[in-house]
Protein backbone atom coordinates (compact mmCIF):
# COMPACT_ATOMS: atom_id res chain seq x y z
CA UNK A 1 0.00 0.00 0.00
CA UNK A 2 1.44 3.45 -0.73
CA UNK A 3 -0.62 7.13 -0.83
CA UNK A 4 0.61 8.86 -3.70
CA UNK A 5 -0.12 12.97 -4.25
CA UNK A 6 -1.36 12.95 -7.71
CA UNK A 7 -4.02 14.60 -10.07
CA UNK A 8 -7.01 12.61 -11.74
CA UNK A 9 -5.68 10.62 -15.22
CA UNK A 10 -1.90 10.65 -14.29
CA UNK A 11 -1.01 7.16 -14.60
CA UNK A 12 2.84 7.91 -12.61
CA UNK A 13 4.07 8.64 -9.63
CA UNK A 14 5.97 12.32 -8.40
CA UNK A 15 5.66 12.18 -4.72
CA UNK A 16 4.22 9.18 -2.43
CA UNK A 17 4.48 7.47 1.13
CA UNK A 18 4.66 3.92 1.26
CA UNK A 19 3.93 3.62 5.35
CA UNK A 20 6.45 1.83 6.75
CA UNK A 21 8.72 1.15 3.95
CA UNK A 22 9.76 4.50 2.28
CA UNK A 23 8.80 7.55 0.97
CA UNK A 24 9.81 9.74 -2.24
CA UNK A 25 9.22 12.27 -4.73
CA UNK A 26 10.66 13.56 -8.13
CA UNK A 27 12.19 17.19 -8.53
CA UNK A 28 12.61 17.64 -12.45
CA UNK A 29 16.67 17.42 -13.57
CA UNK A 30 18.56 20.41 -14.85
CA UNK A 31 18.41 20.57 -19.13
CA UNK A 32 21.49 19.03 -20.90
CA UNK A 33 23.53 21.55 -22.09
CA UNK A 34 23.91 20.87 -26.14
CA UNK A 35 25.79 24.19 -26.88
CA UNK A 36 22.24 25.47 -28.94
CA UNK A 37 20.57 28.11 -26.88
CA UNK A 38 17.56 27.32 -24.31
CA UNK A 39 15.30 26.77 -27.48
CA UNK A 40 17.62 24.70 -29.08
CA UNK A 41 18.57 22.61 -26.07
CA UNK A 42 15.24 21.97 -25.24
CA UNK A 43 14.35 20.44 -28.53
CA UNK A 44 17.45 18.31 -28.75
CA UNK A 45 16.41 16.71 -25.65
CA UNK A 46 12.53 16.18 -26.51
CA UNK A 47 14.05 14.18 -29.53
CA UNK A 48 15.93 11.77 -27.36
CA UNK A 49 13.63 11.41 -24.95
CA UNK A 50 11.13 10.37 -28.16
CA UNK A 51 13.68 7.94 -29.19
CA UNK A 52 14.15 6.41 -26.05
CA UNK A 53 12.31 2.68 -24.94
CA UNK A 54 13.41 3.45 -21.12
CA UNK A 55 10.61 4.19 -18.41
CA UNK A 56 10.09 7.55 -17.83
CA UNK A 57 10.99 8.52 -14.54
CA UNK A 58 7.26 9.07 -12.77
CA UNK A 59 6.83 5.30 -13.83
CA UNK A 60 9.76 3.81 -13.06
CA UNK A 61 9.01 5.76 -9.78
CA UNK A 62 5.28 3.98 -9.87
CA UNK A 63 7.00 0.47 -10.02
CA UNK A 64 9.41 1.23 -6.87
CA UNK A 65 6.17 2.49 -4.72
CA UNK A 66 4.47 -1.03 -5.96
CA UNK A 67 6.90 -3.88 -5.73
CA UNK A 68 10.46 -2.68 -3.73
CA UNK A 69 9.81 -3.86 0.01
CA UNK A 70 12.23 -1.42 1.80
CA UNK A 71 14.27 1.65 1.11
CA UNK A 72 17.14 -0.88 0.06
CA UNK A 73 15.67 -1.83 -2.57
CA UNK A 74 13.93 0.81 -4.07
CA UNK A 75 17.27 3.06 -3.62
CA UNK A 76 18.67 0.18 -5.74
CA UNK A 77 16.16 -0.08 -8.67
CA UNK A 78 15.92 4.28 -8.45
CA UNK A 79 19.65 4.24 -9.23
CA UNK A 80 20.04 1.24 -11.82
CA UNK A 81 17.15 1.18 -13.84
CA UNK A 82 17.08 3.08 -17.44
CA UNK A 83 15.02 6.04 -17.46
CA UNK A 84 13.94 8.09 -20.34
CA UNK A 85 14.97 11.43 -19.33
CA UNK A 86 17.02 12.62 -16.70
CA UNK A 87 15.18 13.04 -12.93
CA UNK A 88 16.30 14.09 -9.29
CA UNK A 89 14.70 11.38 -6.82
CA UNK A 90 14.47 12.20 -2.80
CA UNK A 91 14.56 8.60 -1.17
CA UNK A 92 13.52 8.44 2.81
CA UNK A 93 13.19 5.37 4.67
CA UNK A 94 12.53 4.15 8.06
CA UNK A 95 15.74 3.89 9.62
CA UNK A 96 18.32 6.10 11.01
CA UNK A 97 20.34 7.43 8.21
CA UNK A 98 18.05 6.35 5.55
CA UNK A 99 17.87 8.81 3.27
CA UNK A 100 19.36 10.21 -0.12
CA UNK A 101 19.20 12.08 -3.50
CA UNK A 102 19.59 10.30 -6.27
CA UNK A 103 20.96 12.57 -9.33
CA UNK A 104 20.06 10.42 -12.58
CA UNK A 105 20.58 10.61 -16.13
CA UNK A 106 19.17 7.86 -18.41
CA UNK A 107 21.74 5.15 -17.47
CA UNK A 108 24.22 6.75 -14.72
CA UNK A 109 23.63 7.84 -11.44
CA UNK A 110 25.12 10.03 -8.60
CA UNK A 111 24.41 9.50 -4.85
CA UNK A 112 24.43 12.22 -2.22
CA UNK A 113 24.03 10.43 1.56
CA UNK A 114 22.14 12.07 3.89
CA UNK A 115 23.95 14.24 5.92
CA UNK A 116 23.51 16.33 9.61
CA UNK A 117 19.79 14.39 9.05
CA UNK A 118 18.61 15.56 5.68
CA UNK A 119 18.81 15.64 2.28
CA UNK A 120 18.01 18.34 0.25
CA UNK A 121 17.65 18.92 -3.76
CA UNK A 122 16.35 22.16 -6.05
CA UNK A 123 16.76 21.25 -9.60
CA UNK A 124 20.36 20.72 -10.72
CA UNK A 125 22.78 18.76 -10.03
CA UNK A 126 25.04 18.65 -7.31
CA UNK A 127 27.36 15.22 -7.91
CA UNK A 128 27.24 16.06 -11.67
CA UNK A 129 26.34 12.79 -13.25
CA UNK A 130 29.49 12.47 -15.83
CA UNK A 131 28.43 12.00 -19.26
CA UNK A 132 28.03 15.71 -20.81
CA UNK A 133 31.02 17.94 -21.43
CA UNK A 134 28.99 21.26 -21.35
CA UNK A 135 27.06 20.82 -18.61
CA UNK A 136 23.74 21.25 -17.34
CA UNK A 137 21.17 24.37 -17.04
CA UNK A 138 19.91 24.78 -14.13
CA UNK A 139 15.85 25.08 -13.73
CA UNK A 140 14.00 27.89 -12.83
CA UNK A 141 13.43 29.53 -10.12
CA UNK A 142 16.60 30.13 -8.64
CA UNK A 143 17.37 26.42 -7.91
CA UNK A 144 20.36 27.15 -5.94
CA UNK A 145 18.71 29.63 -3.45
CA UNK A 146 16.09 26.88 -2.75
CA UNK A 147 18.31 24.30 -2.05
CA UNK A 148 20.67 26.22 0.12
CA UNK A 149 17.38 27.52 1.85
CA UNK A 150 16.35 24.02 2.49
CA UNK A 151 19.36 23.17 4.26
CA UNK A 152 19.63 26.37 6.45
CA UNK A 153 16.31 25.58 7.57
CA UNK A 154 16.35 25.03 11.56
CA UNK A 155 15.19 21.61 13.06
CA UNK A 156 11.90 20.92 14.69
CA UNK A 157 9.74 22.88 11.60
CA UNK A 158 5.79 22.13 12.42
CA UNK A 159 3.18 21.68 9.83
CA UNK A 160 4.46 24.16 6.68
CA UNK A 161 6.20 26.27 8.36
CA UNK A 162 9.17 25.39 6.08
CA UNK A 163 6.97 26.37 2.83
CA UNK A 164 8.44 29.69 2.49
CA UNK A 165 10.23 31.99 -0.11
CA UNK A 166 12.29 31.05 -2.28
CA UNK A 167 11.05 27.20 -1.47
CA UNK A 168 8.02 28.13 -2.32
CA UNK A 169 7.75 30.19 -5.85
CA UNK A 170 5.63 30.86 -8.13
CA UNK A 171 5.88 27.31 -9.62
CA UNK A 172 4.67 25.94 -7.18
CA UNK A 173 1.71 23.79 -7.16
CA UNK A 174 1.83 20.78 -3.85
CA UNK A 175 3.41 20.39 -0.58
CA UNK A 176 3.79 17.73 1.18
CA UNK A 177 5.32 16.07 4.25
CA UNK A 178 5.90 12.39 4.91
CA UNK A 179 7.12 9.83 7.61
CA UNK A 180 6.66 6.50 6.04
CA UNK A 181 8.35 4.97 9.93
CA UNK A 182 5.19 6.94 11.66
CA UNK A 183 2.84 6.71 8.82
CA UNK A 184 2.59 10.40 8.82
CA UNK A 185 1.40 12.67 6.15
CA UNK A 186 0.64 16.12 5.12
CA UNK A 187 -0.34 17.68 1.82
CA UNK A 188 -2.00 20.60 0.66
CA UNK A 189 -2.61 22.34 -2.94
CA UNK A 190 -0.88 25.45 -3.35
CA UNK A 191 -0.61 28.27 -6.33
CA UNK A 192 2.66 29.93 -5.59
CA UNK A 193 2.82 30.94 -2.41
CA UNK A 194 -0.79 30.95 -1.43
CA UNK A 195 -2.62 27.89 -0.03
CA UNK A 196 -5.64 26.60 -2.50
CA UNK A 197 -6.72 23.43 -0.72
CA UNK A 198 -7.02 22.44 2.94
CA UNK A 199 -4.47 20.36 4.67
CA UNK A 200 -4.89 16.24 4.20
CA UNK A 201 -3.42 15.29 6.91
CA UNK A 202 -3.06 11.34 8.01
CA UNK A 203 -1.87 11.06 11.34
CA UNK A 204 0.68 8.94 12.93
Amino acid sequence: MYFNMTWPGFNGVLQAMAPGRFAAAINQAPMRRHGAGYAGDWLKARIAVSKSHALPPAHLLRRVFEIAPNYAAAKDMLCHTPIAVPAIFILSGVRDGEGCVIERTENAFALRMMDAGRVCAGNHFEAHPRDTKRGWRPRPIDSAGRAQCARSLPPGLEDFDWFIPPIANAHSRLAFTANAASHALAVKGVHGTADVTQTLTLAA
